[in-house]
């Protein structure tokens, strides 16, 4: 059996012997040469090609690309010397960007500002258009310097995060109670790329006169009103630059009604305005003040008018307005127009009724 075995190993040591000589005559170029198995790589970007950069077809316009996270300039000399490794200039950091509208909303240890990709003037001229649209008066503005400043405005109505005990203390003590508040919109232009960059800055007073002095702060005292104020300019100037694709969607838009109330999904009312999101806000805020429905405070970032219940019963609601029950008018792109509906709050559709009145009082005073 052992004699067998030896046999059958000898036998086996044979072939396997060929293999090996003939993969050992073929050298090491079959594995590892120009054309082998496992040849070198790392020059093959030589033999790369170029092509034609792309062609932009007619009637479209190609969006040059910017830096997004710039280094900011060192001081003079030839070399910067760090005193530790968090010494070192960082760039801004970039918070939200719209880049179809040139807008970069950015932040660094200064502060908190908006880029725009055009002139200071222009940036100038689409603020004044922010604040005229959004019912906010201004006190001064000053192109030369590059300032904008509004009056003294009711607090703004942002949903803050607070515990307890905060809570509890709110039901008997409203800090914003005889509180006022006033923006101050710096314009200036970056010197590396023109493009004009908006700070805001805020102050609040008790119970301040029409033309009292205010010494602007250098830091804001409320960084979540600051924050609300910048998201209002970006949906601004975001929508102001998609104005020109909702057009082109539309060609026949002007033989559109202008308005048009009808029914939605669920039976409820709705108003639907054949305008862009801007001039609809502007034209249901003017309807609202020559109905007589007075505004209690509004929202434009979230395109709510509110509506307070002693307004709505002067005004002829009294059947359909609870006590203490404020109404929101909130507007709502969509893609046959800007779709204005009435609700109690956030979750809540306003009984069929009153919205149907508010809305056709609405079309009644709208031009």
């Amino acid at each position: 059996m052992f004699i067998r075995m030896a046999r059958s190993g000898q036998a086996l040591l044979w072939p396997m012997a060929v293999i090996l000589c003939v993969l050992l005559s073929t050298g090491c170029s079959h594995w590892f040469g120009d054309r082998g198995k496992f040849r070198e790589r790392a020059l093959d970007y030589q033999q790369a090609e170029t092509f034609e950069p792309l062609a932009v077809p007619p009637g479209l316009e190609l969006v040059p690309i910017q830096q997004r996270y710039s280094i900011p300039d060192i001081a003079a000399g030839d070399y910067y010397q760090p005193v530790s490794s968090r010494a070192a200039p960082q760039p801004a950091s970039l918070l939200n960007v719209n880049e179809y509208a040139g807008l970069s909303l950015r932040k660094n240890e200064q502060g908190q500002w908006l880029e725009l990709s055009i002139g200071q003037t222009s940036a100038l001229n689409r603020v004044v258009a922010f604040l005229q649209d959004s019912d906010i008066p201004t006190s001064r503005v000053d192109p030369q310097a590059g300032l904008v400043e509004t009056q003294w405005l009711p607090p703004m109505n942002i949903k803050r995060k607070r515990g307890f005990w905060r809570w509890l203390a709110g039901q008997f003590h409203d800090p914003n109670k005889n509180s006022a508040e006033k923006f101050l919109f710096t314009l200036s232009s970056n010197q590396a790329t023109g493009n004009a960059e908006i700070r805001v800055q805020q102050a609040k007073a008790k119970s301040p006169e029409p033309d009292q002095a205010v010494a602007w702060p250098v830091k804001n005292q409320d960084a979540l009103v600051v924050e609300a104020m910048f998201d209002r300019l970006m949906d601004y100037f975001g929508e102001q630059g998609n104005q020109i694709g909702s057009v082109v969607l539309s060609k026949d838009v002007s033989t559109l009604p202008q308005y048009t109330m009808t029914w939605d999904g669920n039976g409820f009312p709705i108003l639907v305005i054949n305008r862009d999101f801007n001039q609809a806000w502007q034209l249901v805020g003017a309807a609202l003040k020559a109905a007589s429905l007075s505004i209690l405070d509004l929202d434009r970032s979230l395109g709510v008018y509110y509506l307070s219940a002693k307004n709505l019963k002067v005004a002829g609601f009294d059947a359909e307005v609870e006590s203490d029950q404020d109404v929101q008018v909130r507007l709502a792109n969509s893609e046959s127009g800007v779709q204005v509906s009435v609700q109690l709050d956030d979750e809540t559709v306003a009984p069929k009724n009153l919205a149907a009145g508010i809305l056709n009082r609405l079309r009644e005073h709208l031009p």
